[in-house]
């Protein structure tokens, strides 16, 4: 709260808020997604632990079904996606998807527009 201790937190790692909730910040919009995906055509890459790049975040769209969605350390999770519930991808972050049955799903891919130049 004060010039000194704003200078003395210089170069220091913080925590992301919104990444430890799964919320995306606002100001993000989608720019591209995948194919629909089912239980037989998930890529392999997503059934691996993998990552977006930075700055770039992911939702999970399930359509039918349900999928599970396991997050790796500092942010560890694992969630039961469907309809109701969409998975937040936070950037850099590994994780990986597994079918729960029959299950129907695409990710959608956000950042923060562009810059005009």
């Amino acid at each position: 709260m004060t010039p000194e201790g704003r200078a003395e937190r210089i170069g220091s790692e913080l925590a992301c808020v919104l990444c430890d909730r799964f919320e995306m910040p606002s100001g993000h919009a989608p720019y591209k997604r995948t194919r629909e995906f089912d239980q037989v055509s998930i890529p392999d890459a997503l059934r691996k632990d993998h990552l977006t790049k930075p700055g770039v975040w992911g939702v999970i769209h399930v359509l039918d079904g349900r999928l599970r969605y396991i997050v790796e350390p500092p942010l560890a999770s694992e969630r039961i996606l469907d309809r109701e519930l969409p998975g937040i991808v936070v950037p850099e972050v590994l994780h990986r998807v597994v079918p729960d049955g029959d299950v129907r799903f695409f990710v959608e891919f956000h950042r923060r527009p562009l810059r005009p130049t």
